[in-house]
């Protein structure tokens, strides 16, 4: 999502010159095109490391945290138009700049592209960093992803002060419930074997979410379709004091009371039953009632496929939100009823962002900020002047045959 600007023509569209793009009546050489094409790349590389080096700056001054992002990786996201994956990349690049003065010098002349660079990111210690820049110079990245695979564990070295370890007892526990702030936590210790049975159960469901389609899937996305399935209902149990008055008059089974706006975020669409209480006694069970009756939820669904706000690709547990809310008169209708993830529907009943217009329409539904500045789903899109262009060559790799097992990491022999 991006706060709406007004037009802009400040910077002119550059525009190539001539010199920079062959005429309709000239057939470049083959070699002409691959000069070319390692002049383009020199710019699109050290246009991007002029890019990660603004992230680190946007990740110090955490410029990122605004009403409805969830990280700095959903800031790239949304505000430079990229995949999920290549976010995250970048934001990968951005926190190793400072470890890695002489890739991102690289980088930044336009001598290794992004993906060489994330590569070195990814895997490579600091130790090995002018080695393997060496190589990724010179090697494709599916080599150079084979090479940074080689490497040693660096482990430190043992000295003879070292006392010898004690013996480490087996921890085989699970604990959950919820802290302070209010929110549910879960740990788990367990030994390898069982922990892995755990993690190929959570692989298993991520995997299995993937397949359906959906990109942007968490591990907190696959804990809970581990748990329960995306098709088992679970129903929760709100306690409610007859006898008091204020934030705290519900609360969840177990759990803390439940803050005004959680309270109504619950009554949005919820699967519930009323544990009415006098004085901590429970006097009364309601009946499961569902705030949005099945058949219509799922036309709601149907309708937005998608979390309604601008710039949010999240299309898995989305929760259905009044508009105006029941308790104030809303009707349960579709003119009324939106589809938002559960990350957005907390932050606009925390008051972050708010939602009003017709959610019928394509662009009927209009998304606030808290200042009251309209968010969009496109950040400003303005072609830089030609004297802002980055320069750069790349050289491209030779291609030839690469043999991890030949390599010699400091003092280790080949294999």
């Amino acid at each position: 999502m991006a706060v709406a600007d007004p037009p802009s023509t400040d910077l002119p569209a550059a525009t190539p010159s001539d010199t920079d793009t062959p005429s309709a009546t000239d057939t470049p050489s083959a070699t002409d095109m691959e000069s070319r094409a390692a002049q383009l790349m020199g710019v699109i590389n050290a246009a991007t490391a002029a890019l990660v080096a603004l992230l680190v700056q946007v990740a110090d001054t955490e410029a990122w945290r605004v009403p409805g992002v969830r990280s700095l990786e959903h800031w790239v996201m949304w505000r430079c138009g990229v995949s999920p994956g290549r976010a995250r990349r970048l934001v990968a690049l951005a926190r190793r700049s400072a470890e890695l003065p002489l890739t991102v010098a690289a980088f930044t002349e336009g001598a290794l592209t992004e993906d060489q660079a994330a590569e070195i990111a990814a895997h490579v210690p600091v130790s090995h960093e002018a080695d393997v820049l060496g190589i990724a110079a010179a090697s494709t990245v599916p080599q150079l992803h084979r090479v940074v695979r080689t490497l040693p564990p660096l482990a430190p070295t043992p000295t003879a002060e070292d006392p010898e370890p004690e013996p480490t007892p087996e921890v085989r526990e699970v604990s959950f419930g919820y802290d302070h702030d209010g929110r549910w936590r879960l740990s788990a210790s367990l030994p390898a074997d069982e922990g892995a049975i755990a993690e190929a159960a959570l692989v298993a469901a991520r995997d299995a979410l993937l397949r359906d389609g959906h990109s942007d899937v968490t591990w907190a996305d696959a804990l809970l379709a581990a748990l329960v399935g995306p098709s088992v209902p679970v129903e929760l149990y709100a306690h409610l004091d007859l006898d008091a008055h204020g934030v705290d008059a519900a609360r969840l089974g177990g759990g803390p009371g439940l803050p005004d706006s959680l309270r109504r975020k619950l009554g949005c669409d919820a699967s519930i039953r009323m544990v009415l209480e006098r004085s901590g006694t429970a006097v009364a069970l309601s009946s499961p009632a569902r705030i949005v009756p099945k058949r219509l939820r799922q036309l709601v669904l149907d309708r937005d496929r998608t979390c309604r706000i601008p710039g949010c690709t999240h299309t898995r547990w989305l929760q259905v939100h009044h508009l105006t809310h029941w308790e104030d008169g809303g009707p349960t209708s579709l003119d009324n009823l939106v589809a938002i993830c559960g990350f957005h529907h907390r932050a606009h009943h925390r008051g972050e962002i708010h939602l009003r217009g017709d959610p019928t329409h394509p662009e009927g539904l209009e998304v606030h900020d808290h200042r009251g500045r309209r968010l969009t789903g496109n950040a400003p899109s303005r072609a830089p002047a030609a004297s802002m262009w980055p320069t750069g060559r790349f050289e491209p790799p030779s291609g030839e045959h690469l043999d991890p097992t030949h390599l010699v990491w400091g003092d280790r022999k080949p294999a």
